[in-house]
């Protein structure tokens, strides 16, 4: 046994096509977001390049349970190098509340579309936010 997940490699190829991009649409919702809530540019770009390349730190740096969680629900959780959405996947990797343990790749994919709604909206109130007050 290679995975938990009961796909074949067809199957497994569009579970990763759409849940990649779901991933994807949810890094760039959150880039939205912050470009919406910043005050200039630079602040939106910088913002929008930490968010890329934090899970990966967090995965890195915070110990523990809490660090594998935070790297997962993170925005662009699923995409990079080690904290990849594939190998999660075939991974049998687990997170932990209390007495429950929820698989990674289930964990993601159910977190994206949340993460897009969520931050769509915060988008849509920032930027009627700003359109009332000019």
């Amino acid at each position: 046994v290679t995975s938990l997940l009961p796909y074949t490699v067809g199957q497994m190829e569009w579970v990763m096509l759409v849940a990649n991009f779901l991933i994807f649409f949810a890094e760039v919702a959150f880039v939205l977001m912050a470009s919406v809530w910043a005050k200039n540019n630079l602040t939106a770009l910088s913002v929008a390049l930490i968010s890329v390349v934090a899970p990966l730190i967090v995965y890195m740096v915070v110990p523990g349970s809490f660090g594998e969680w935070l790297s997962t629900l993170l925005p662009a959780g699923g995409i990079g190098l080690s904290n990849a959405l594939q190998y999660k996947m075939i991974s049998f990797d687990f997170l932990y509340a209390g007495g429950h343990a929820f698989f990674q790749a289930d964990v993601l994919l159910a977190s994206a579309p949340i993460k897009i709604i969520l931050l769509v909206g915060l988008a849509a109130w920032g930027y009627l936010r700003k359109t009332k007050v000019a």
